[in-house]
């Protein structure tokens, strides 16, 4: 169940992705059961955090249903060669996937895609993707600047799935833990943007943009954004936000930030656990002497709601030949299956 729910995640962020991509529980969909329908599509929702198919069936008594496959973000879709017009109406599609647990509700989370006999989604293709980054290709030539891939690696997303090292919390973190209602309280459901580090280890697109005085950060899953300030050393008398306050130094071709002045977030350092004002955290980024990759490291401190700190690593991968695109989150997607 937890590796189910993991891929969740992953895939709400490409799949991301996505749980822990802070978008909703894996839990709706019965994941010991498996459907299969032959149909034709009638819609296509193409919006983030869900590109939404609606496919008739017709049994053989005469019977139609509708159902609602929930799918990948438009930027996971990309990665793997779709475009808004991939698919059209009127086509025939067969979905293998898990059910959902009300299935009055007729909605599907994918495992396979077809299209008369070709095939155009796999869940495990789609994993071993993101797992390799084996479409970033290429090299930036004008250092962090430029498209970089994410790899994703699965110890650092757990952290932000339903599979939370509940040994790591305080008392007010294992009570805020206990206490989470989805529904109410998932920022998702109103189209908030993820937080970093969440925001720097989703397997995505980002976008580096380095100045004289600022290294902007964009990804493509939901936009989010943040700054890296390179002519401040002092986060004294600077705003509260999602992303908090950030400084930049650079030693070398390793770039180290510290960050801090977070606004308290319902989901800040993980699914169901909040972070605090007391959130801190320091990060590196290393150039690899080509530029065609970088390591990225951070360390998460928050003494409200965590006992110890949370650490971790990945790397990025250069993607300059790639589209960056962000689509706008739509309210009725993002809240489609929050709360149920």
């Amino acid at each position: 169940m937890k590796y189910r729910t993991l891929c969740w995640m992953i895939f709400g962020v490409f799949c991301v992705p996505l749980s822990a991509t802070a978008h909703h529980s894996m839990s709706i969909y019965d994941t010991d059961q498996q459907v299969t329908i032959d149909g034709t599509l009638t819609r296509v929702q193409w919006t983030n955090p869900h590109v939404y198919f609606y496919v008739e069936e017709t049994l053989d008594n005469g019977d139609s249903f509708t159902w609602e496959i929930e799918g990948l973000g438009p930027a996971s879709y990309r990665r793997i060669g779709w475009a808004r017009d991939t698919v059209q109406v009127g086509e025939p599609m067969t979905i293998v996937g898990n059910p959902t647990r009300n299935i009055d509700r007729r909605g599907i989370y994918p495992i396979s895609i077809h299209r008369n006999q070709d095939q155009l989604f796999n869940s495990m293709e789609f994993m071993n993707v993101a797992l390799a980054a084996t479409d970033a290709s290429g090299s930036n030539t004008s250092g962090l600047s430029g498209k970089w891939m994410t790899q994703l690696k699965f110890e650092l997303i757990v952290q932000f799935t339903e599979g939370v090292d509940l040994t790591n919390l305080t008392e007010d973190g294992a009570r805020a833990f206990a206490e989470f209602e989805e529904l109410t309280m998932n920022p998702a459901a109103n189209c908030e943007l993820i937080a970093a580090p969440l925001l720097m280890i989703m397997p995505d697109m980002k976008q580096f943009a380095v100045g004289d005085n600022t290294v902007r950060i964009q990804g493509d899953y939901d936009g989010a954004e943040r700054v890296i300030h390179l002519d401040r050393n002092s986060h004294a008398g600077a705003p509260v936000s999602w992303q908090g306050h950030s400084i930049g130094r650079w030693d070398g071709n390793t770039l180290e930030i510290d960050t801090a002045n977070f606004a308290e977030n319902t989901m800040g350092n993980g699914w169901g656990i909040p972070s605090s004002s007391e959130k801190r955290m320091k990060e590196t980024i290393t150039l690899n002497e080509d530029g065609s990759s970088f390591n990225y490291s951070f360390e998460v401190t928050d003494p409200v709601y965590m006992s110890a700190p949370f650490a971790g690593a990945t790397d990025y991968k250069s993607s300059p030949n790639l589209e960056f695109s962000v689509d706008e989150c739509n309210l009725e997607s993002a809240r489609t299956y929050i709360g149920n």
